[in-house]
């Protein structure tokens, strides 16, 4: 029995040396432990654009992860060693985060992808995303959430760097604002024509003479038309 304790001794002091080998074994014997004895509900928060779901009915509860021993042999998070893996997560872009490591990973919008990134649609048609609702929208429209550094590794391969990006983010920028001065431009001389031609119309005179009896007819405006009879 002596020997047995003296063992074990020896071998949580040699855990405690190698932090990692501490923090995972600690980690995996909590979680072990967590699973077994509680059955929480699944939930979906990441980056500010998913609700958190509030409905405990037996419908919506999902277990997070198969266990088995021995409990070295499961998957575990990829930054702090918990066995409990985020289904979605892991069938849906193949990385191990648990439910509290889920929040470090970053997610962008389609949109943000096109206009960030400068990712086209056949850039992004071959990607895994989430589909989720959009909190920040009243309508809650459907919105597609991508792997912001996966996104940012296409922008890298498709300009160079991401210094071309900011480049050629600036030469569209610029373009558009001649674009716009140019259309401006056009816009007022447009109005000036047809300004002028409405002062013409309104400015025209009609000559309106008077005869003083002597073949001579005269307009208010000075015009004088002398008529001799043949």
């Amino acid at each position: 029995m002596f020997i047995i304790i003296y063992f074990i001794i020896i071998f949580k002091f040699f855990i405690f040396l190698n932090n990692d080998s501490y923090k995972k074994y600690n980690q995996i014997i909590i979680s072990y432990y967590f699973i077994s004895y509680f059955n929480t509900p699944y939930f979906i928060i990441m980056s500010g654009f998913i609700k958190e779901e509030n409905d405990t009915s037996s419908s919506n509860i999902k277990n997070d992860v198969e266990i088995t021993l021995p409990l070295e042999s499961n998957a575990s998070c990829i930054k702090c060693y918990s066995l409990l893996i985020d289904i979605e997560i892991r069938d849906k872009f193949n990385l191990f985060y648990c439910n509290k490591c889920k929040y470090d990973i970053k997610f962008i919008t389609k949109t943000e992808c096109i206009k960030e990134y400068l990712c086209s649609e056949s850039d992004l048609k071959s990607l895994k995303f989430l589909d989720k609702q959009n909190p920040h929208k009243g309508t809650w429209n459907s919105m597609k959430l991508y792997l912001k550094d996966q996104i940012i590794d296409i922008s890298k391969k498709k300009y160079g760097s991401l210094e071309n990006v900011e480049k050629i983010k600036e030469e569209r920028k610029n373009r558009n604002i001649v674009r716009k001065v140019k259309k401006l431009k056009d816009d007022i001389k447009k109005v000036r024509k047809a300004t002028k031609v409405k002062m013409k119309e309104k400015n025209t005179h009609i000559h309106k003479f008077e005869e003083d009896g002597e073949g001579i007819s005269k307009c208010d405006c000075g015009l004088v038309i002398e008529q001799e009879e043949l």
